[in-house]
């Protein structure tokens, strides 16, 4: 710094140890982000560090959601950063968001208030949060285990998203919720709310499998029923709906011994 003529105790490297604003984040040194932000750090510029193989084309809002750091988020968001930014790979902070507030046990208290935060910069909850071209009504939809997860779905209904997206293997929030995994807890209320919004219950993917070709593989056997049931409610899907390898419903629940969803299915042939 003596060499080319610049000033090594300016005030800005005094407050910031000349840091730069990746290296502020991964020592959590508040202080010092706050001083570059107010210096006018890009609050999007994507990591380019060696050091960090971690954060490499990750922004600073994607990376202080990954490490939990919601205060940091918050003040990047405060400080213009762009909640539509993706990274390198198409991670939008959505989907860093959603993945890390379901993931512990105060998600509510911590990530739900940033979300208003999110919408104040101009959030498109309709735009692609992922490389895979997931909305972030699917990505909910894939954590119906969580309280977060729920007041999400009705906050994106509430402002009238489209339910029947599709991700780059065309299925949509239904096929995410209702996937080969066990059900969670808040999975029925979220497929009433997602049904009474008008999710279509006869979706077929790019490969031609529908929503009831999801629903068969599901691992609980009478959570699969009950929410068969529903989707008859809401529609007319048809059980012997072959997909591209001429599979259908009824023969993935008679694959997996699901006697009760059998029965049901063998009603609407």
């Amino acid at each position: 710094a003596l060499l080319s003529g610049e000033d090594p105790f300016d005030e800005l490297t005094l407050e910031t140890g000349g840091m730069n604003l990746f290296q502020a984040l991964r020592k959590r040194d508040r202080k010092a982000l706050e001083a570059l932000l107010r210096a006018g750090a890009d609050p999007d510029a994507a990591c380019d560090d060696r050091e960090m193989s971690d954060w490499t084309g990750k922004t600073p809002l994607v990376c202080a959601l990954e490490w939990d750091e919601t205060e940091i988020a918050a003040m990047l968001l405060r400080a213009g950063a762009d909640p539509d930014r993706r990274t390198s790979k198409g991670m939008a902070p959505f989907a860093a968001w959603i993945e890390r507030g379901c993931r512990i046990s105060d998600g509510m208290e911590r990530y739900a208030p940033l979300m208003e935060l999110f919408e104040q910069r101009g959030w498109h909850a309709d735009a692609p949060q992922t490389g895979k071209d997931e909305r972030a009504l699917i990505l909910t939809c894939q954590h119906d285990d969580y309280e977060l997860a729920v007041w999400m779905l009705q906050r994106l209904l509430q402002q009238k998203v489209e339910v029947n997206a599709r991700d780059a293997l065309g299925r949509t929030a239904l096929m995410h919720l209702l996937g080969s995994r066990s059900a969670g807890p808040y999975q029925s209320e979220m497929l009433e709310r997602l049904l009474e919004a008008g999710a279509d219950p006869c979706a077929a993917d790019n490969e031609g499998r529908t929503v009831l070709h999801y629903l068969a593989e599901g691992y609980s056997h009478p959570a699969t029923r009950e929410a068969a049931a529903l989707l008859f409610d809401f529609g007319s899907p048809d059980v012997s709906a072959a997909d591209n390898r001429g599979v259908t419903p009824l023969d993935v629940a008679t694959r997996s011994n699901n006697e009760t969803l059998v029965k049901f299915f063998l009603k609407h042939v």
